[in-house]
């Protein structure tokens, strides 16, 4: 009976010990993950900022195209045709040139 005694002891100790070291892996996994979870937040908030500055400098440039076009019309140095040409232009996809710095292969 002692040494039945003695194995089952064994064997308790093993799986209290087993589960002392996997509970300290899962701990030391949970703290990597709160700390690349914490690393992406940081970067959302980065990249959040960079696009709300983006939207801004857009929608200021629009103003500004806005702003130029009624200078031309008022000046009479272009006529609504003139402008509406400049926009088609410019909304109309370019296939001939790729813009400068892209990196699609034509």
């Amino acid at each position: 009976m002692p040494l039945l005694a003695t194995g089952v002891l064994a064997a308790v100790f093993i799986l209290v010990f087993s589960s002392w070291v996997l509970a300290r892996r899962a701990a030391r996994a949970q703290r990597a993950l709160a700390g690349q979870i914490r690393a992406l937040r940081r970067e959302l908030r980065e990249v959040s900022g960079r696009l709300e500055n983006a939207e801004k400098s857009a929608g200021d440039a629009a103003t500004r195209a806005e702003v130029a076009g009624n200078v031309l019309l008022e000046k009479g140095l272009a006529n609504e045709e003139d402008l509406e040409a400049a926009r088609r232009r410019f909304d109309a996809p370019n296939d001939a040139q790729p813009v400068r710095g892209s990196r699609t292969l034509h």
